[in-house]
């Protein structure tokens, strides 16, 4: 049996929220100027690459902008910067439940293909 990479995000993943970044997100339309996001075109871009999520709320909200590169790859960025920053500034976030069984289980299979979301997380935030 081969094992292909294996890729988990951080939040509602593997790290437990509260729709926190559903927040960032919106935020970072605000920023751009793209205001009045609705949490459930959100909600319905969640699981998605980023950069997909925001061509597509960028094509609902603002068509106009929906082919600029520069634009989306902003939003992108400022994005990540509140993530980044949100981590930093939030509580020590919480394993969702079956993370640390999933990563012994991993590590098991394939320990030098493992990279532990976490450890970069909390090295981010402390």
């Amino acid at each position: 049996m081969s094992i292909e990479p294996i890729v988990f995000d951080i939040a509602g993943t593997t790290v437990a929220g509260q729709g926190n970044i559903n927040e960032v997100f919106i935020k970072a339309f605000a920023n751009a100027g793209i205001n009045n996001v609705d949490l459930a075109v959100v909600d319905d871009v969640m699981g998605y690459r980023k950069k997909e999520a925001i061509e597509i709320i960028v094509a609902k909200y603002k068509p106009v902008l929906d082919n600029d590169k520069a634009f989306i790859d902003a939003v992108h960025e400022d994005f990540n910067n509140q993530v980044i920053e949100y981590y930093q500034t939030c509580e020590t976030p919480v394993p969702l439940p079956f993370v640390a069984y999933t990563k012994e289980e991993l590590v098991k299979c394939r320990p030098d293909y493992f990279i532990d979301s976490l450890e970069i997380l909390s090295s981010l935030i402390h």
